[in-house]
Order: structure tokens, then C-alpha cells, then sequence
């Protein structure tokens, strides 16, 4: 697909004079998901645009996994890497910043993501969801990428490699009920109780939305000592489930609600005991008064 291009000055062909990323991003319409490997269209683009720069989309889209080696911090753990497993087969592209990028193919049934540092510091990993700015691009430096050996076809991933970029199995959530009856006593269980009731009976196609807006209200929590995270991040993951969630989709919307919220930490207004006592969730599991 074809990305914008920077200026002899620096600045990105795109005309925003603020752009934090120049010639990186698609000049295309669908920007990323236009990725394509019909040669008339590819044609057609070059044809308009013949400075664009090229873009790749990683994962199952070109069969394609990327790593990108950054910097000196980058490099060494890259040879920390070659020691334990061995060096890392690829073709192998200079990139205009000074960087390396590593292409291999893309195993077959295997969920690799975008990460960041999972790997090693200084490494990161470009999978699915993933793009990456490929020869003979450009640079805003004004060095361009280029392949350390021309026509190399990218090897298969070594296993050790796609072990390490995988995401960690996810630990299965327990029953909304158990967790919920075994938080505790006080606003702390009366506020994961709710919140999990809220995410459980939401409505379809509003379900994602409420686990990110409890997660983020939990979070604020967290950060005010009020909640345990690990707590919350249960209580949350198995109303999810009940709702319908996908494993996969609720642990990125926990994750990042529960980090969003965090920034915001919040604490209970004080309260008469009375009122705190009634807003538990008793041992019989009675429903919990709204948190005010």
C-alpha cells in the first residue's frame, strides 16, 4: 500500500504541519486495511503516486512477522537472543532511522500480535494488526530502507521465536458468583459487585463499551487503594464471559480500562457504617446497594 512520503525538509507530503509520524502513515482511503497484493491496483497506485512510499501489512494479510530491532539497546538484546537460541534467520532490511527489521514468515494458526518489548527491550514484534514501512522507502532523515541482501525470500519463524511472541496463555476466569461473594465486605465489594452486574446483563452491542467503562471506573479505584487489582480484573473477566465476550477481546478491554482509570484515582466520599454495611454483598449473595 502506499504511505506518504517526507519532504526534502523533513516534513511529511501529507501537508499537516504537526504529522508525529511522516511518511509512515497510508495516503489511501481504509488506510491499512486497503493492503493489498493485486498488481493492477498496485500499479495504479505507483503510477499516481511513484514518490509514496511502500507499506506492508503484517500477519495472515501478506503472510508476513516482523521484528524491529532499535537502537543499541535493541541490538544487544538481539545478540542475547542469538546466544540463548541461535541467530535469527531472516531477511534483513536497514532501516532508514539506523534500525534493523527482521522478516520471516508468519506461521500458520499461531495469534501473533503487534508487542512492544515482549521479547526483549529495544525488540519489538509486528504481527497482526501490524504494518511496517518497507523498502525502498524514505526516511524523513532522508536515508532510505534497504535490504541487506536483495532477493532473499523471508525463512519460516524459528519456534524459539514464536514461542517468545506469543501472548502468555490467559488464566481462565472463575464463576462471576464465587468471585464476586469472596471480595470482601464494604464499598470495595459493593463496587466490583456492580460493576460485574452491569458488565453481565448488558445489552448486545453495548457489552465492550460497558467492560471498558467498568474497568476504567475499578481502575480509579485501584489507584485510591480502595480495590485489589487482580480482584477486579476477575470479577471483571468473568462478567465478560457471562456476557458473551470473547476471552481475547475482554483481556485487551480490562487491560487497558483498568491502566486508563488508574491515571484518575479516586476514593470513596466517607460514609456512616450503616450505610457501608448495607451496600456489602453478604455471604447469601444478596444484590449490593448502588454506589454512590
Amino acid at each position: 500500500m502506499p504511505l506518504w512520503w517526507p519532504l526534502r525538509t523533513g516534513a511529511c507530503a501529507c501537508g499537516q504541519p504537526d504529522c508525529s509520524n511522516p511518511g509512515k502513515h497510508p495516503l489511501v482511503r481504509h488506510g491499512f486495511h486497503a493492503a493489498t497484493t493485486d498488481l493492477q491496483r498496485i500499479r495504479r497506485w505507483w503510477t499516481r503516486w511513484p514518490q509514496a512510499n511502500v507499506g506492508i501489512r503484517t500477519g495472515a494479510a501478506s503472510g508476513l512477522l516482523v521484528v524491529d530491532v532499535d537502537g543499541a539497546v535493541g541490538m544487544e538484546s538481539l545478540r542475547a537472543l542469538g546466544r540463548e537460541h541461535g541467530a535469527l534467520r531472516a531477511a534483513w532490511v536497514r532501516t532508514g532511522s539506523g534500525g534493523w527489521h527482521a522478516y520471516v514468515r508468519m506461521p500458520d494458526g499461531a495469534p501473533i500480535r503487534n508487542s512492544v518489548g515482549r521479547l526483549a527491550p529495544g525488540i519489538d514484534v509486528r504481527g497482526e494488526g501490524g504494518s511496517i514501512t518497507a523498502p525502498p522507502s524514505r526516511h524523513a532523515s532522508g536515508d532510505v530502507y534497504r535490504w541487506l541482501k536483495p532477493g532473499v525470500e523471508p525463512p519460516d519463524a524459528p519456534d524459539w521465536l514464536v514461542r517468545l511472541a506469543l501472548p502468555p496463555p490467559t488464566r481462565p476466569p472463575r464463576p462471576l458468583s464465587e468471585l464476586v461473594r469472596h471480595v470482601g465486605d464494604g464499598y470495595a465489594a459493593a463496587a466490583i459487585g456492580q460493576e460485574a452486574e452491569a458488565v453481565a446483563s448488558a445489552p448486545a452491542g453495548t457489552r465492550n463499551h460497558r467492560l471498558n467503562l467498568a474497568a476504567w471506573r475499578l481502575g480509579q479505584l485501584v489507584a485510591g487503594g480502595v480495590v485489589d487489582e487482580m480482584v477486579a480484573r476477575d470479577a471483571l473477566l468473568a462478567a465478560a464471559a457471562t456476557a458473551g465476550l470473547s476471552a481475547h477481546e475482554s483481556v485487551a478491554t480490562v487491560r487497558s480500562g483498568l491502566t486508563a482509570g488508574q491515571r484518575s484515582p479516586r476514593q470513596p466520599r466517607p460514609l456512616p457504617a450503616a450505610i457501608v454495611e448495607s451496600t456489602a454483598l453478604d455471604r447469601g449473595g444478596h444484590r449490593h446497594a448502588p454506589i454512590r
